[in-house]
């Protein structure tokens, strides 16, 4: 038996291996992979048909696909500054006949959030991370609450947030 959780490689490919798709690290781009790691925060999220779930990064739509399936009467909103990335999302979702994906272009930290939604689930770059959950906790106080946020964050940023003042 092999562990669903994958060794962690020691350099960043410079490109995606599925796609391709050419991978920039001043954007922060790390691509998720790691399947056990997709099935423990889609579990964590406890999604229910019906949710509509803000995603940030799409990258390659690895999450985006489990996500949308996971809320056949829902959405997904999802954005990511790359648009060969959001196009790369588009396409496997519409192959997969998956129909409730809203996906924008652009910087989360400057476009409108959704109207409403109930679960937000992420793989925050690091250089974001600390203003977006900002915002992500200002949204709770200004606008129709959020049931959860699943956030995958690098481990020097978690230690950060959880360090004593």
């Amino acid at each position: 038996l092999s562990s669903p959780l994958r060794r962690p490689t020691r350099r960043a490919p410079r490109v995606h291996p599925g796609t391709g798709l050419p991978l920039s690290k001043k954007k922060g781009q790390h691509i998720l992979h790691n399947v056990g790691i997709f099935n423990k925060m889609l579990e964590a999220a406890e999604l229910r048909p019906y949710d509509s779930v803000y995603e940030v990064g799409c990258g390659t739509g690895e999450l985006t696909v489990r996500l949308a399936s996971n809320v056949p009467e829902g959405e997904v909103h999802t954005v990511d500054i790359e648009p060969r990335m959001v196009h790369e999302t588009e396409q496997r979702l519409a192959a997969g006949g998956f129909r409730n994906l809203h996906a924008t272009v652009g910087d989360v930290l400057k476009v409108p959030m959704p109207k409403r939604f109930d679960v937000c689930v992420s793989n925050l770059p690091y250089e974001i991370s600390s203003p977006f959950i900002f915002r992500l906790l200002t949204r709770l106080s200004q606008g129709p609450a959020w049931r959860s946020a699943i956030l995958l964050l690098q481990k020097e940023f978690a230690n950060r947030l959880l360090a004593h003042p």
